[in-house]
């Protein structure tokens, strides 16, 4: 990646009709959003990783920024449900 800001985004999939009364999982993805607007996915997962019923106890999906190294600069964080 090349110095400078850059947009992070979640994507959530919805599983597919369900062919009994048990709905599947939904499909996380983590990636990038460049500046046409296109999604780059860097990286999925289970959506039950991330569910009460699997980790026993968990409340909910938490957003939580983490810099392995370096100085990051937060400036925006922002929440929207996207329409399909």
């Amino acid at each position: 990646m090349p110095a400078g800001p850059i947009v992070l985004g979640v994507r959530i999939t919805e599983p597919p009709a369900p062919h009994d009364a048990r709905p599947g999982p939904d499909v996380v993805s983590l990636g990038i959003e460049l500046p046409d607007g296109t999604f780059t996915s860097l990286a999925t997962l289970d959506g039950r990783s991330l569910s009460t019923e699997i980790t026993g106890g968990f409340t909910g999906r938490v957003i939580g920024l983490y810099a392995a190294q370096g100085v990051v600069h937060l400036d925006w964080f922002g929440y929207e449900q996207l329409t399909a």
